[in-house]
């Protein structure tokens, strides 16, 4: 109840006795008093005044309790005046320990709205870039980076996914490029809804530098690698040669040393031409003809053309196939000299005989640079023969690392490289005594198994 609305049923009895005191007839003219009616005029007076002492220490009661209303009210109006001024003062300490700790961190910093564009830049961006904070407040973030980062920060703005490891390219002042690795994660309100994002980076220009170094230091090493390869593997065929010619004075009216003389000089070359083509084939820039096929129907024109050679090697073959047709973009011709490399290195695994299955799927992997998983068929060869030494795993691939006595030590080494073309991997797996497993992966198109 409002203090006019007490001070309005307060001012009753007054306006009851005023009333009251009209309603009384006053006697007429020149006619005597009537006492009874002065008695009862003084009664009703005399009641009236006690009504109206009565709403006059009512009112009194009221006004003291509005007052000591009003007296609390504003002690509370002075409490939260007070209880607000701290609030704002630890609000702008919080502020300052924000921006301190934003300033003080060592990889860079940008913010922006829900538009795009930058509300926040740190110290160490600023640093960086030579811009400061002020020239690039409420431009679009895309200004910042060059044309080959845009794409990927485009697609930032009300995105609510977290990535990671983008490589970007920042504009410096004077507008050359800065290799950075970023971050980005939204800015939600309380219920998730995006107001903006937030983009860590760092710098990556000496680990770009380092980077080159090592890839440079990479290249000569494997260059030496493969010219000691190159090497070892002519030496023993030359030696071969050269000592058969150096007896070919004495012994070259002996039909037998002839007869013997020919067989090996001519297998040494050989030798030496399938050394020659392999190393072609493992150097030379290939021209990749990309086309959908048919993986199931690869598989089996391997099969076939294999046949022979399994069973002259006693290998029983058995064939896991996908549950539906699966088109794969890729050169036939290459992925098929894969295929029969690590099925013909399957088979010699297993001197004895065995079992070799092969299998073709489509399974799902997320790359180490992004987020989503791709679609990739997959295509194993698994023996059961006498399986690779673990510390035989991790060179597998090497160019002229081989275990056999006539292998040149190119043959995985080319099926990597072939596989790597295709954006693929090839992995293998191996237990002594157990066998071996090759995995063969190849991406498929975008639309997944890509059917017809």
């Amino acid at each position: 109840m409002t203090a006019q609305a007490n001070g309005e049923q307060s001012a009753s009895p007054f306006r009851e006795a005023v009333e009251q005191l009209a309603r009384v007839p006053l006697p007429d003219q020149g006619k005597p008093l009537d006492l009874q009616s002065l008695a009862d005029a003084f009664s009703l007076f005399n009641q009236t005044t006690a009504k109206l002492e009565t709403a006059h220490r009512e009112l009194e009661k009221r006004v003291q309790q509005v007052d000591a209303e009003l007296e609390r009210k504003n002690r509370e109006l002075a409490q939260a005046n007070q209880d607000l001024h701290a609030k704002i003062a630890e609000l702008d300490r919080m502020r300052s320990y924000l921006n301190n700790l934003i300033d003080s961190m060592g990889s860079g910093l940008v913010c922006t709205d829900g538009e795009g564009r930058v509300t926040t830049v740190n110290r160490a961006a600023e640093q960086l870039t030579g811009w400061s904070a002020s020239k690039v407040l409420s431009q679009p973030l895309e200004t910042l980076f060059g044309p080959e980062s845009r794409p990927a920060i485009e697609g930032l703005v009300g995105s609510r996914d977290v990535r990671q490891n983008l490589d970007l390219s920042l504009l410096d002042r004077q507008g050359g490029k800065i290799p950075v690795r970023g971050t980005t994660a939204p800015i939600v309100d309380e219920v998730g809804e995006p107001l903006g994002t937030i983009l860590t980076f760092i710098d990556q220009s000496s680990v770009r530098l380092l980077e080159e170094r090592v890839k440079r230091s990479g290249r000569l090493a494997a260059l030496g690698e493969l010219a000691a390869g190159v090497a070892h593997e002519m030496r023993n065929p030359l030696t071969t040669i050269r000592g058969f010619i150096q007896i070919l004075p004495q012994e070259r009216n002996d039909p037998e040393f002839l007869k013997e003389f020919s067989t090996n000089v001519l297998r040494e070359i050989d030798r030496l031409t399938k050394l020659t083509e392999d190393l072609l084939n493992f150097a030379k820039p290939t021209t990749m003809n990309v086309q959908p096929a048919d993986g199931e129907r690869l598989l089996d024109e391997v099969v076939a053309f294999l046949a022979d050679k399994f069973e002259r090697a006693g290998v029983q073959v058995s064939l896991q196939r996908p549950p539906e047709p699966l088109r794969i973009p890729m050169d036939c011709d290459r992925v098929k000299q894969v295929l029969l490399n690590l099925i013909l290195n399957a088979i010699e695994a297993m001197p004895d005989g065995g079992r070799l299955r092969l299998t073709l799927g489509q399974v799902k992997e997320r790359l180490e640079s992004q987020e989503r998983e791709d679609p990739f068929a997959a295509f194993e060869v698994v023996d059961t023969g006498q399986g690779i030494p673990p510390e035989h795993l991790e060179r597998l691939f090497d160019p002229f690392f081989t275990t056999k006595d006539a292998g040149t030590g190119l043959g995985l080494a080319v099926s990597h490289r072939i596989v790597e073309e295709h954006q693929g991997f090839l992995r293998v797996e191996s237990e002594r005594g157990v066998g071996t497993t090759f995995h063969m992966l190849l991406p498929l198109q975008p639309n997944g198994t890509g059917k017809d």
